[in-house]
């Protein structure tokens, strides 16, 4: 999809994937880097700093994998898929988009029930709500909903304006 054709919605979207996902590798880069000086040269290691750097890593999965449909960077099996007619490949398109929205909705409600779970709890070392890792659950899973309706709305209009 060009960048000029893209909607606003797109780019928003795009903007929020994108933005969790560098603020996330900031974050851990800086970290990690913190705790390689507080270890190695002032020889008094932060007890925090791992427990931390895992939560990070865990949002720019989550964060990250909206915007990896995006871009193609998901595994697929797109040789197979190439070999179809033109209206079978559509039809295959829009199931397998289907098919991801269904399986995220239920990754992202099953989520929110880690996340309830997780109300008032802390981590053990960091001392931050346990609740803060857990979201990056459901909020990745609405990520790539939405990122799929996108995508399926974009590849009906393309098929609409192709056979106009």
């Amino acid at each position: 999809m060009d960048n000029e054709n893209q909607s606003m919605f797109g780019k928003v979207l795009d903007n929020v994937e994108v933005g969790i996902c560098f603020l996330a590798m900031f974050s851990m880069t800086v970290i990690i880097f913190l705790h390689v000086i507080f270890r190695y040269v002032l020889k008094s290691p932060l007890t925090w700093s791992e427990e931390v750097a895992k939560m990070c890593l865990v949002w720019i999965t989550f964060g990250g994998s909206a915007y990896a449909f995006k871009v193609g960077a998901h595994v697929g099996v797109e040789f197979f898929i190439d070999k179809l007619p033109s209206n079978l490949r559509f039809a295959v398109q829009v199931l397998i988009n289907a098919i991801i929205i269904v399986f995220f909705i239920f990754v992202g409600y099953y989520g929110v029930q880690i996340c309830m779970g997780q109300v008032g709890k802390l981590s053990k070392a960091a001392r931050i709500p346990l609740i803060i890792p857990w979201l990056a659950i459901p909020v990745g899973s609405a990520l790539v909903i939405l990122r799929m309706l996108y995508t399926e709305i974009v590849l009906l209009k393309n098929r609409k304006g192709s056979e106009a």
